[in-house]
């Protein structure tokens, strides 16, 4: 999973910001975290709801992937760590420098929805936007996917 990818736009969705659902019909934010990111109210919310939602697929493990140069990414990690232990998902979490290479040279399923990503992956899952049509029906969203 392409951790910050995928938490920052969930906990912009319980926020009641705005989402765009895109012409590949991904859900993005519009936040913009370039170096420094910061746990908010909904953050572990957001992780809940995710462990939740994946808990149903119920997958043999899931690994979340953060990026080592943005700041607060340790915090993170160990945030994540922590609730999956409480609730005993098989989740991992590493803290690299490129996540973005690791998800295109495995040959898991991808969770994200760069597209510089997506279009080099084995395979993936749109997960954002089940999140938002399933359990996040309330989310303010700007339907771009006819455009």
């Amino acid at each position: 999973m392409d951790g910050f990818n995928l938490i920052i736009t969930v906990e912009a969705a319980l926020s009641g910001a705005m989402l765009l659902v895109c012409r590949d019909n991904c859900v993005r934010d519009l936040a913009s975290v370039h170096g420094s990111y910061r746990s908010v109210q909904e953050t572990e919310s957001a992780i809940g709801l995710i462990g939740e939602v994946l808990e149903t697929f119920e997958p043999a493990s899931a690994a979340w992937l953060l990026d080592r140069p943005i700041s607060n990414s340790g915090r993170l990690a160990r945030k994540i760590l922590d609730i999956a232990t409480e609730h005993n998902w098989p989740w991992t979490v590493d803290v690299m420098f490129n996540p973005d290479a690791t998800i295109i040279s495995s040959r898991s399923i991808a969770i994200t929805s760069d597209s510089s990503i997506l279009d080099q992956v084995w395979r993936w899952v749109n997960l954002k936007s089940y999140l938002v049509e399933h359990h996040l029906p309330e989310s303010s969203l700007l339907d771009l996917s006819k455009c």
